[in-house]
């Protein structure tokens, strides 16, 4: 089909040291943690978010994953050894 992407990936995709995976519920509140942080959106625009904008965002994550064709990819970030969402 035109202006199809073509692309096919496994979730979640894993690195040395990172995992890439979709995000789920429980994910909101590491999320917060950078997300209420000003300094994080310094150079970035937009936030610090409050909780309910968090949970908003990741809800909206989580909704894009079962879209087709899914063109939202906002992933968790993890560290494979301890699976600790940093971003």
């Amino acid at each position: 089909m035109a202006g199809k992407i073509g692309i096919r990936f496994q979730l979640p995709l894993k690195t040395e040291r990172l995992v890439l995976r979709d995000f789920v519920e429980a994910d909101w509140q590491p999320v917060h943690f950078y997300a209420s942080d000003p300094e994080v959106f310094r150079y970035v625009e937009g936030g610090p978010l409050n909780d309910e904008q968090t949970r908003i965002s990741i809800q909206k994550a989580i909704a894009s994953q079962s879209e087709d064709p899914r063109l939202d990819f906002r992933l968790a970030v993890t560290l494979k050894e301890e699976g600790k969402v940093i971003g």
